[in-house]
């Protein structure tokens, strides 16, 4: 019968210096913290925070969205179109905000904001809720 020598699905694996022996797995490169420039009206996974690179007349984000991640939304950004779109109103460039929305956009029918205009941080690792 052949010893355990642990996975990354267990958290452990197999000492290299005694075979016995069983210490912690490495972390996966996936779980590291990063950020990400998603493009608007594009639903990502739920950050830690977002932070607002460049405000370019106000803000809106939806964050009860069903649509699946990657999936462009609704190009009318209307606050009557679906899915709700909560608007934040106007910040300084690099305001963090403590929230944790599915997408972005800008406020009203405006159409001249670009990837990298909102930053979503995910400090857990984590790209979806």
């Amino acid at each position: 019968m052949s010893k355990y020598t642990g996975s990354i699905d267990s958290g452990y694996r197999q000492d290299p210096e005694n075979p016995t022996r069983m210490i912690p797995a490495d972390r996966p490169n996936y779980l590291a913290p990063h950020a990400t420039q998603p493009p608007s009206a594009s639903v990502v996974g739920r950050p830690s925070h977002v932070i607002v690179h460049n405000d370019r007349n106000g803000l809106q984000f939806c964050f009860d969205t069903t649509a699946s991640i990657g999936t462009s939304l609704s190009a009318n950004l209307t606050a009557s179109s679906e899915p709700t779109w909560i608007n934040f109103g106007q910040f300084a460039d690099g305001t963090q905000l403590d929230i944790s929305p599915t997408a972005w956009s800008g406020s009203g029918t405006a159409t001249n904001y670009a990837d990298g205009d909102v930053i979503f941080v995910y400090n857990d690792g984590r790209q979806s809720s």
